[in-house]
């Protein structure tokens, strides 16, 4: 999980992907309402 969000600098992120419903179980109990995924290089 990712603590501090902030050290993320925009020229780092390759993808971002959001995740709903029933997409997100797989990330169990901790995302019922969605997961966002952030990609990185």
């Amino acid at each position: 999980m990712l603590k501090y969000s902030w050290i993320l600098f925009p020229y780092n992120v390759r993808n971002v992907s959001v995740l709903k419903e029933d997409a997100a179980s797989i990330y169990g109990a901790q995302a019922p309402n969605g997961v966002i995924i952030i990609t990185t290089k």
